[in-house]
């Protein structure tokens, strides 16, 4: 009697095998996962925040290029669409189309259940000829319950990329920062809250140049190497308060509240940082060896590193800074959104520089930072 030979293994031993496939994929990753493929190009530099179920990405460029009909103009293509990752989901939703002409290095932030998306810079990246820069200097908002956009017309503030917006108490957003115009001193940019219910600017004194911003409960402080400074509306000026900062701390790279705004966590070249009103700064164990385009975040569940340069990510847990796997197939980039929601942190998109190549990224990876 023959028997029919063999073409596979059993269904059951298939399925297993296919399961312990993804587990042992997921395993080489060091619990990195990939994020699913967006409904948008891939970009960097965009207009990014982080709702509480995940991360919001506006506008943004692509791969910078060479403008054939003046080899003097450095132009990259820019973006006026965008789209939410949900991290619970893992899937993309496109944004509705908004009333924003096309633009990268945006402010960004969420107030409530409202994005801000403000000001950013044109295609022009460089040119001998300043006015040939387009920087905008509106913005609109997006009504995450309702997905419809408001815009924002002209207002006092001076046209920038890169800026700041920091969501206060209340509706509320602290626009700051920034690079100017070319041409333009950036020391005579302006800063000014906005209302996001009324929708009116009001013109804010500036934080002290090279200082970081966050709000802290009702208010608002900035901290640079010299000293912690508050916000007094009354003056409408920043007044020095009497804590000390760490003669080693140096230049701030960036600050995010934890805990619910009671503390913050400031990062530097040289070390990191909790701040509270009693007893001021205290310094982090494990601190991690940093650069200056670290990008740090926070939410109620605790904060995070990442560092694209050394591909390098940190969670902070109970006071110490703990290493997270290395995303392996995250090349180095630049740009990136960086999200971190109560239980996850995301990565995505950004341009990876391949000697003379310019790769504009449209995947990601996240992973679990809850223990």
């Amino acid at each position: 009697m023959h028997s029919t030979p063999s073409l596979g293994p059993p269904r059951k031993c298939a399925v297993a095998l296919f399961v312990f496939a993804l587990l042992a994929s997921a395993c080489s990753s060091g619990g990195w996962q990939e994020m699913p493929e967006p409904p948008i190009d891939g970009r960097g530099f965009a207009g990014s925040a982080c709702s509480e179920s995940g991360l919001i990405v506006w506008g943004g460029a692509t791969v910078r290029e060479v403008d054939s009909s003046d080899p003097e103009i450095v132009m990259a293509e820019i973006f006026a669409d965008g789209a939410i990752f949900d991290v619970a989901r893992r899937d993309w939703r496109v944004l509705p189309s908004g009333p924003l002409t096309a633009r990268w290095g945006a402010a960004a932030t969420i107030d409530g259940n409202n994005l801000l998306v403000w000001g950013g810079a044109g295609s022009v990246i460089s040119s001998l000829d300043p006015t040939d820069f387009d920087y905008p200097t509106d913005g609109a908002i997006l009504d995450l319950s309702t997905m419809e956009w408001t815009y924002l017309p002209e207002g006092p503030l001076r046209s920038r990329f890169d800026g700041a917006a920091v969501s206060l108490s209340g509706p509320e957003v602290f626009i700051y920062g920034g690079q100017a115009t070319p041409g333009t001193d950036t020391s005579t940019l302006n800063a000014a809250f906005l209302n996001v219910t009324s929708l009116q600017f009001s013109v804010a004194q500036s934080p002290p140049i090279d200082s970081v911003v966050f709000a802290d409960h009702e208010r608002l402080l900035a901290i640079d190497s010299a000293g912690v400074y508050e916000y007094a509306t009354a003056l409408d000026q920043w007044t020095v308060t009497s804590i000390e900062v760490p003669v080693d701390m140096g230049d701030p790279i960036a600050v995010v509240p934890i805990e619910d705004g009671t503390k913050a966590v400031v990062v530097s070249t040289s070390g990191s940082w909790t701040y509270e009103k009693t007893p001021g700064f205290v310094r982090l164990e494990a601190s991690p060896i940093i650069g200056s385009d670290v990008q740090l975040r926070s939410s109620s569940s605790g904060a995070t590193i990442w560092d694209p340069a050394s591909r390098s990510a940190w969670v902070l847990r109970d006071g110490t800074w703990e290493p997270l796997p290395t995303p392996r197939r995250l090349g180095t980039r630049e740009g990136s959104s960086v999200c971190q929601t109560l239980s996850t942190l995301i990565i995505w998109g950004g341009q990876e520089d391949r000697d003379t190549v310019h790769l504009t990224r449209s995947d990601g990876m996240t992973i679990q930072i809850e223990r």
